[in-house]
C-alpha cells in the first residue's frame, strides 16, 4: 500500500458519521477491504464503516460479495438494536413498577444521538437503580437466585441474546477522594434524568442528562483503560454526546468537575482522538487536545479493539487460569504504563483492587 491503513479506515468512519464530506479515495483490492472490515468488526463499528463505504461512488466501493456480507451484518446489527429497543424500554417499566427508577445508561440511549441509530453496534444493557445496593441486591436475587452481585453491578440475562447489568452505581474510581466526591455528583443528577422514546415506538426510558453524561461516560472510558480497555466505539459515542452541544457555562462546570476527579489528562487524550482521527469540530472540545496523551490512548485502543477484546495478555490462557487476585496483581502491574499520564488512579489502584477483593470474599 502506498497510503496509510488506518488514515483510510478513519475517513470512512467520517464519512459513516458525517464529520466528513466525500472528496476522494482511493481504488482499493478485495485483501485491503477484508482489511478494513475486519478492523472494523475489532472496533465494533462494522455498521458505521458501511455508512461511510455507502457515501463512496458505486466504482470506489468493495466488490458485490463484500459488500452484500456487509449488508448482512448491518441486518443483524439492525435486528439486535429493535430487540435491544424493546427489552430495554421493557425491563424499565417493569423495574419503575417495582418501585425503583430506572435510568438507562450509555448504550441504546447514546444511539439515539448517532445519524442512523440502528446502525450502532449495541452490547449490553445498563440500567441504573439508585435506591440503594441492599434493596436492588435483595429484590435481584429474589427474580435470578443464581445472580452474582459485584461491587458496581449485578449482571442477569432476562432471555437469551440479552445481558442486563443493573448498577447501584453508574462508574467508580481507584481514587478514594475522587470516587466520593463522583458518587456525590451522580446524587445530584439522579432526579434530573430525562425522558426519551426509543425509535421505532419500542418504549419510552429515562436517561441521564447531558450534564451527567458529560462526565459520567468519560468516567466510564477511564475505567474501561484500567481494567478491559476501551475501543473506538466508546470513543465514538462521547463525540455523538458532545456534538449535541453545551453552553460556555455548561462548558467550564463540566471542565471543572472533570479536573476535580483527576480527569483533565484523560479528558484532553480524548479530545485529541476526536478532533483528530474522528473528525469533530473543535468547538465540542470540553479542552485543548494532547497530542502526546492522545496517541498514547489511540495505540492501546487500536492494541485492543471493543473493550479490550482482542488484548494479547487478557486473552491468553495463562491470564485465565490466574485467581481473581492475581489477575489484580498482574493489571496494577500492566498499568504501570498508564503512571506518566495518570499518576493519580495508577499510585490508589492497588489500594482498590485489594479492597475489592476482600469486600467479594467477605459477602
Amino acid at each position: 500500500m502506498n497510503y496509510n491503513f488506518y488514515e483510510l479506515f478513519f475517513k470512512l468512519l467520517r464519512l459513516g458519521i458525517g464529520s466528513e464530506i466525500y472528496k476522494d479515495f482511493p481504488d482499493l483490492s478485495n485483501d485491503e477491504w477484508n482489511r478494513i472490515c475486519f478492523f472494523a468488526k475489532k472496533q465494533a463499528v462494522i455498521g458505521i464503516l458501511t455508512d461511510g463505504i455507502e457515501c463512496l461512488p458505486s466504482e470506489k466501493r468493495p466488490e458485490k460479495k463484500i459488500m452484500l456480507r456487509l449488508i448482512d451484518l448491518c441486518l443483524k446489527i439492525e435486528r439486535t438494536n429493535k430487540k435491544l429497543n424493546s427489552k430495554a424500554a421493557e425491563l424499565t417499566l417493569h423495574y419503575k413498577n417495582s418501585g425503583f427508577t430506572p435510568i438507562l445508561l450509555k448504550g441504546q440511549g447514546v444511539a439515539t444521538m448517532y445519524p442512523r441509530p440502528e446502525r450502532r453496534m449495541p452490547g449490553d444493557i445498563d440500567l441504573w437503580l439508585p435506591e440503594g445496593r441492599e434493596k436492588i441486591t435483595e429484590f435481584v436475587k429474589k427474580e435470578y437466585p443464581e445472580a452474582k452481585a459485584l461491587y458496581m453491578h449485578i449482571e442477569v440475562k432476562p432471555e437469551e441474546g440479552v445481558t442486563l447489568e443493573i448498577h447501584n452505581v453508574p462508574a467508580l474510581m481507584y481514587n478514594p477522594f475522587a470516587f466520593r466526591k463522583l458518587r456525590k455528583m451522580m446524587n445530584s443528577w439522579k432526579d434530573m434524568a430525562t425522558e426519551l422514546e426509543l425509535p421505532d415506538g419500542a418504549g419510552k426510558v429515562l436517561v441521564p442528562c447531558y450534564e451527567m453524561n458529560r462526565v459520567y461516560m468519560l468516567a466510564h472510558k477511564f475505567r474501561h483503560l484500567f481494567t478491559e480497555g476501551i475501543g473506538l466505539r466508546q470513543m465514538m459515542d462521547y463525540m455523538m454526546l458532545l456534538r449535541k452541544g453545551f453552553t460556555e457555562e455548561e462548558k467550564d462546570d463540566t471542565v471543572k468537575k472533570l479536573k476535580d476527579l483527576h480527569l483533565d489528562v484523560f479528558c484532553r487524550a480524548v479530545m485529541y482522538v476526536l478532533t483528530e482521527y474522528l473528525g469533530m469540530e473543535k468547538k465540542f472540545c470540553l479542552m485543548e487536545p494532547d497530542k502526546g496523551a492522545g496517541e498514547r490512548l489511540l495505540d492501546i485502543i487500536i492494541e485492543g479493539g471493543n473493550f479490550g477484546k482482542f488484548n494479547v495478555e487478557r486473552i491468553s490462557e495463562k491470564n485465565k487460569k490466574r485467581s481473581l487476585l492475581g489477575k489484580y496483581i498482574a493489571a496494577n502491574i500492566k498499568n504501570i504504563r498508564f503512571i506518566g499520564d495518570y499518576t493519580n488512579e495508577v499510585l490508589w489502584g492497588p489500594y482498590f483492587m485489594l479492597y475489592n477483593w476482600i469486600w467479594r470474599h467477605t459477602r
